[in-house]
């Protein structure tokens, strides 16, 4: 049949084969896996790298943001003050118009007073 001689080194060598094998999948495997974590490794860090980036691009825009709101308010504020002023103004011409008119009412019916003076178009609906 067969002799022992021959069979003893072919069972060394399937069994060598197969301890082989069983090295080059477990060594590929950890290669796949470190692989991987590398490759997670980097993507973390790029991650980071876009957090960080999108922080201070966000914090700008606040800062932004919050001066932006504070020239609105200032404006504003400016925009009352001359609605005031221009309002204390077509008061004042009022009592101008008024105090003119009362004076040309004191000249002497002989003397013609001079004409007043025309409106401007920009008050003249106010007044």
């Amino acid at each position: 049949m067969t002799d022992p001689a021959i069979i003893t080194p072919i069972l060394v060598a399937v069994v060598g084969l197969a301890g082989v094998l069983a090295g080059q999948s477990t060594s590929r495997r950890m290669h796949r896996e470190d692989y991987q974590l590398a490759r997670q490794g980097a993507e973390v860090t790029t991650l980071r790298a876009v957090v960080e980036s999108l922080t201070e691009r966000v914090s700008s825009l606040e800062r932004a943001l919050a001066a932006s709101e504070a020239r609105v308010d200032a404006l504003v504020d400016a925009r009352d003050d001359a609605k005031r002023d221009r309002w204390h103004a077509i008061d004042y011409a009022r009592q101008l118009l008024t105090w003119g008119h009362e004076c040309a009412s004191l000249i002497p019916d002989d003397v013609d007073p001079p004409p007043p003076p025309e409106i401007p178009p920009a008050l003249a609906d106010d007044l």
